[in-house]
């Protein structure tokens, strides 16, 4: 079998890995990207992330803010307006007055039944319009980093499948059908689960998904603004796309039925057109319970890196972590606060991790 040497080894060259490639590249590594396909992007659902600042706290939004110029590079950043209710007294709007001051949002006047005619707005509801909220839409970026990368001769590895991760040998290793690669460092973006041969903690939470064809009077007059309506367990999300609207809610839930049934009752409650009969997806979003990834050390080796809890809900904080992912400064440069052992913490009081912009 033919032996290959290279400074940093990347197994997964989906969205997160080609990415951390292209970071190991650019910071002068020798770098060998394994993916067992092609150059993937996140599948629809997954394919869009737009977040109310009001789920991540004040930090995390100031992070997420911070991130557009990054993902702007590689033309996958966008803005979509939003829109947040909730029951004017009820405890969920005080805390979206207060959550919009602390992040220093001023909401603006608009004419919400003109912007969504859908939309049911009673006069016991208050409504806060949030123009311009950060949205990533990572169509074709894993395909531009592998280009990228192979016009800067890095050469990624499509349709190269690993079978095993060598742990016992000096330098990590990664085995292929015809390949050895060995590496100074490794990284498992991908196939953690099947690879790591230790263990692993649970790092997926389960979200049920409903999308479906609205019935409109008159085709769709532009982009609606994305809803959130905001309820004491969790906020009800109303995702317009083109030709059809997403539902669902950041939490777990006890079953997929009642969650369901709450979906189709709420969007019922807050919007007057009919739906033609949904898609339920079964989501499983990457991340601990606490909304935190898992960014960690193989227990004996401080050259092999595992994550397991990156995607979707933290492409927001990403390229902060990269310049830490690149040079992790042996065991004690990762953050602590993502290992797999930290104690589980509220996602709003999450850190900020990676350098900091002034």
């Amino acid at each position: 079998m033919q032996l290959t040497r290279v400074d940093a080894i990347v197994v997964g060259g989906g969205l997160e890995g080609s990415l951390l490639a292209s970071a190991l590249h650019d910071a002068g590594h020798k770098v060998a990207l394994l993916e067992q396909g092609k150059p993937r992007d996140p599948a629809p659902p997954y394919d869009m992330w737009v977040n109310s600042p009001l789920l991540l706290g004040a930090e995390r939004w100031r992070q997420t803010r911070n991130s557009i110029p990054f993902w702007d590079n590689w033309a996958a950043a966008a803005a979509r307006d939003g829109i947040v209710m909730a029951l004017r007294e009820s405890p969920s709007w005080g805390k979206v007055e207060e959550g919009l001051r602390e992040m220093g949002i001023t909401p603006q006047p608009a004419h919400l039944q003109g912007m969504f005619p859908e939309l049911i707005t009673p006069a016991e509801v208050g409504t806060a319009y949030l123009p311009d909220l950060p949205v990533v839409e990572p169509a074709g970026v894993a395909a531009r980093v592998w280009r990228k990368l192979q016009r800067d001769g890095a050469n990624p590895n499509a349709d190269t499948r690993v079978s095993l991760i060598d742990w016992e040998h000096e330098w990590p290793t990664a085995v292929t059908r015809d390949r050895i690669f060995r590496g100074k460092r490794l990284y498992l973006t991908g196939g953690v689960e099947e690879l790591f041969n230790q263990p692993l903690p649970v790092t997926r939470q389960k979200r049920t998904w409903l999308e479906a064809e609205p019935v409109l009077d008159r085709p769709f007059a532009g982009v609606r603004p994305v809803l959130w309506v905001h309820y004491a367990l969790a906020p009800f999300q109303v995702l317009p796309f083109p030709d059809r609207f997403g539902f669902g809610r950041e939490r777990e839930p006890v079953t997929e039925l009642e969650e369901i049934d709450f979906l189709r009752s709420a969007q019922k409650r807050w919007l007057s057109c009919e739906f033609k009969t949904p898609a339920v997806y079964a989501l499983e979003v990457p991340g601990w319970l606490d909304g935190v990834p898992v960014v960690d050390h193989h227990p004996w080796r401080d050259d092999c890196i595992w994550m397991a809890g990156l995607g979707q809900p933290h492409w927001g904080w990403y390229p902060a972590l990269l310049p830490t992912l690149v040079d992790p400064q042996g065991r004690g440069g990762l953050p602590p606060e993502l290992s797999w052992s930290r104690t589980l913490q509220p996602a709003a009081d999450a850190p900020v991790y990676g350098p900091q912009p002034a």
